[in-house]
């Protein structure tokens, strides 16, 4: 599977994910299938890292996005202009991003300091809990685990098997701090279904694939573009 397809099967997902959430809630199937989406973004943007020509700008060009994306999510998710309670994903994937980053520049300098990076992760995954944007300290470390499986023999697919129970945990800890239940058949199902995600990264065989300056834009304009279109379904319909 090459990174194209990759992100064909992630838009697919994330499409799917955000129909269910703003027009049927309460079909558990649409937000499973979603879950697929976030790793394949964050492996793609561990994959990317090692290969673009420019780390400064493919860091501009997700915080750019965010920029624009953030009034869409928020309609979209929030029906309002502006909501400080949750910021879009761009923001989540640019913090894992420069999470990365800085580690790989720690590590160009001295091997020995790579020892810095679990408090370089910690350090950006607080900080994408404070933004409150979306998958949180959740979303620098599955990048963060992804960057480091790229960079070894370990399988980026076993890195996100690890993850999961990770992120699950998390989830479990919020559900018994705000006494909300958490041992539940959907609970679980939604919470680590993001496993579903590893036949896919486990496919990925290396090529880009199919490639062009606008079909690249194409793929980050999308998120923007179908909130805003979403919102206004929402809209006629309401």
């Amino acid at each position: 599977m090459t990174g194209f397809q990759m992100k064909i099967v992630a838009v697919i997902s994330m499409l799917t994910d955000h129909i269910g959430y703003i027009f049927f809630p309460r079909e558990m199937v649409f937000r499973v299938i979603g879950r697929i989406a976030f790793p394949i973004y964050a492996f793609l943007i561990a994959e990317g890292f090692g290969h673009t020509k420019s780390r400064i700008k493919y860091a501009a060009r997700l915080g750019l996005f965010a920029l624009i994306s953030e009034i869409p999510f928020d309609l979209a998710f929030c029906k309002a202009w502006f909501d400080p309670s949750s910021q879009n994903v761009f923001i989540s994937l640019l913090l894992g991003l420069l999470c990365i980053w800085t580690i790989d520049e720690l590590k160009t300098r001295n091997k020995k300091l790579v020892i810095l990076s679990p408090a370089i992760t910690a350090a950006f995954g607080y900080a994408a809990f404070l933004l409150k944007c979306d998958y949180t300290w959740y979303a620098v470390l599955l990048i963060t685990v992804f960057y480091f499986c790229l960079n070894s023999r370990f399988s980026p697919a076993a890195g996100l098997a690890c993850c999961v129970p990770v992120y699950f945990t998390g989830k479990v800890y919020n559900s018994i701090k705000n006494n909300t239940k958490w041992l539940t058949e959907s609970f679980i199902v939604f919470n680590c279904s993001g496993l579903l995600a590893i036949p896919f990264i486990a496919a990925y065989n290396g090529e880009k694939g199919y490639s062009s300056q606008i079909v690249k834009i194409a793929f980050y304009v999308f998120y923007p573009a179908h909130l805003l279109i979403l919102y206004g379904i929402y809209l006629m319909i309401h």
